[in-house]
């Protein structure tokens, strides 16, 4: 039974600023799975989802009706040599964890960063995010390396792990 029939995943728009501030406040102050420990401002969401809407890059947001429950999106630099690549970022509210809306998000980010042109998405997890770990290996993610102690939040160290998804190795 797919608990997510009334989440509709679809690509960011303008008009989402305010409803993802609301939502990455409610994530950044877990202080435990983005790196942000503030969320961004206005201003700067702004500034970056108009950027990311402007150049067409991947960028999803999980919707329960009005309300904005969860992203996931792809940065892609335009440092000559490296726009093959998205570094996958992406979030939930914590009432809509464990029902599979991760996968589907994961799974439509990257279906996206494919028909982008991309043929290499990367990731950097804490070491303390077990869940999301276990979802990017089953999703085919590869382990290439750890950061050891790359966070000391709280009074705690935590390690970051690396992870990629190659094209090639998906459609081999």
């Amino acid at each position: 039974m797919n608990r997510n029939d009334d989440i509709l995943i679809r690509p960011v728009q303008l008009a989402d600023v305010e409803s993802f501030h609301g939502y990455s406040q409610v994530v950044a102050h877990e202080r435990r799975y983005w790196g942000k420990t503030e969320p961004r401002t206005l201003a700067e969401l702004h500034d970056w989802i108009g950027a990311a809407v402007q150049r067409g890059t991947p960028f999803l947001v999980a919707m329960d009706g009005q309300t904005l429950v969860g992203d996931a999106h792809l940065v892609v630099p335009r440092l000559e040599g490296h726009t093959h690549l998205g570094a996958l970022g992406m979030g939930l509210l914590p009432a809509y964890r464990g029902r599979g809306l991760g996968l589907s998000l994961l799974t439509a980010v990257v279906t996206a960063g494919w028909s982008f042109g991309l043929s290499r998405i990367e990731l950097q997890a804490y070491g303390s995010n077990t869940l999301a770990i276990a979802l990017y290996e089953r999703f085919g993610f590869r382990h290439e390396g750890r950061r050891r102690h790359a966070r000391f939040l709280d009074g705690e160290y935590d390690d970051a792990v690396l992870m990629s998804l190659l094209r090639d190795e998906v459609f081999a």
